[in-house]
């Protein structure tokens, strides 16, 4: 069964030619460029010649574009600060006719993030199951303007641990900072349709819960300093949401 490798990027010169070299194995590559500024579109005319240029309107909606562009009905969508580990290449080339001669809609994938200096077990960052391969003529990418997801039917295929696909999320502490300010100046407005009071109680209350959650009981403590960094930036996190959600609705 033939895959189509679809990307859409934004000035990601950095992550790019990581990703597209270790899509070596699939039948067709198509990457849809938001107007990048920096050498992200040279990189990707390197490894296709499926480069297309396509206003910014949501990710959802440009996911859908570059599904459409396709020409195979099989998509596997994949991030540009994302790579394909060596035992997810070897499971997919085994194993995905198979997986879709069985009548499955949609493949969900492991995903292990690499973060200062190490990939991270626990968290809650890991196994972090994302659908990523999908027939395109049963599912679509919806319109969240923040963390989209594929909707598809309910006979969802998941690979086993350890066939990861690798996410290279944050730089650094500043650049984690910096993507947590983007999308949460996103999610706060949309936070923003709720009540006074629910907002004051999600701010009191998600933050702390949210520590608890990702140190303690899903085992931060192991990670050393990086799990105390993941739990008080994912505290903050979701402090921010709402602290701009305030914000946006007073004024």
């Amino acid at each position: 069964m033939k895959l189509s490798a679809t990307i859409i990027t934004f000035n990601e010169e950095d992550n790019l030619d990581r990703c597209l070299k270790s899509l070596d194995f699939v039948d067709e590559i198509i990457v849809v460029d938001s107007e990048s500024t920096d050498k992200t579109i040279e990189i990707a005319k390197k490894y296709t010649d499926k480069v297309y240029i396509n206003k910014f309107e949501g990710y959802g909606q440009q996911k859908n574009f570059a599904s459409n562009l396709a020409k195979n009905d099989i998509i596997f969508s994949i991030d540009a600060d994302e790579e394909v580990s060596v035992e997810l290449k070897k499971y997919l080339l085994e194993h995905v006719d198979d997986i879709f001669s069985q009548g499955y809609s949609a493949v969900a994938i492991p995903r292990r993030t690499f973060y200062l200096g190490k990939f991270i077990k626990n968290s809650g960052w890991y196994p972090d199951y994302k659908i990523r391969i999908y027939d395109k003529n049963v599912c679509f990418w919806d319109d969240k303007s923040v963390h989209e997801s594929l909707v598809c039917g309910e006979k969802i295929f998941y690979i086993p641990k350890n066939c990861d696909l690798y996410h290279y999320s944050y730089k650094n502490i500043e650049d984690h900072i910096n993507k947590m300010n983007k999308y949460t100046t996103i999610l706060g407005k949309e936070k923003s349709k709720l009540s006074n009071l629910s907002i004051l109680l999600n701010l009191l209350t998600k933050p702390p819960l949210k520590f608890i959650k990702m140190y303690f009981l899903k085992g931060g403590i192991f990670e050393g300093y990086r799990g105390i960094v993941i739990a008080i930036l994912g505290s903050f996190y979701e402090a921010l949401k709402y602290i701009k959600a305030w914000e946006h609705k007073n004024g």
